[in-house]
């Protein structure tokens, strides 16, 4: 299923790379300031946005760690908290992101389950239905073994990329749950 022709895709980056970045215009703080002073009077568009949960990873890592490297996170995350990591299947998509159905499921995010249910990634702590309306999915399964099977690919496919982002994933997860004081 591909995504919706009004899809955008978004880049993220940390303020240091974005110093390092050729752009056509450089930051104004003003213009910053006003973006900001907008947001923040929007209860609409605040309203709508999720608040992340601890523990708190620098956003652009949440980011990156969402959307194309959430396998390796998930697998991160589960060898510090020892919670069993899993996937995300869409069975159907919101009307919105083309609201296809699949009967096998469509793989869709990968992240870990607390024993009370919740669930968490790198966004944080919530629950299943939280994360699947973050991709657009109305319906959905949850699988252990389709983890396992995205995991595979990876380490075969790309196996350095799949490293460097578990990596990085598990030295985020030390320095960022040790300050929230939440236990692995």
């Amino acid at each position: 299923m591909g995504w919706p022709d009004a899809y955008v895709r978004t880049r993220f980056y940390s303020e240091e790379k974005l110093k390092k970045l050729p752009l056509l215009h450089l930051p104004e703080a003003e213009k910053i300031s006003a973006a900001q002073t907008a947001i923040r009077t929007n209860p609409i568009y605040l309203g709508s946005i999720t608040p992340r949960t601890p523990p708190l990873i620098p956003a652009h890592h949440a980011a990156e760690f969402t959307f194309g490297r959430c396998a390796a996170y998930a697998e991160a995350l589960s060898e510090v908290s020892g919670f069993e990591p899993v996937a995300l299947l869409a069975t159907r998509f919101h009307a919105a992101y083309g609201g296809a159905k699949s009967a096998l499921g469509d793989y869709v995010h990968s992240f870990v389950m607390h024993p009370d249910g919740r669930a968490e990634d790198a966004w944080g702590i919530t629950t299943i239905h939280e994360i699947a309306v973050r991709f657009g999915v109305a319906e959905f399964k949850v699988s252990a073994s389709d983890h396992k099977i995205v995991v595979n690919n990876l380490t075969q496919n790309s196996p350095e990329q799949y490293v460097e982002a578990f990596d990085l994933a598990k030295s985020l997860l030390f320095t960022h749950r040790a300050q929230t004081n939440i236990n692995p």
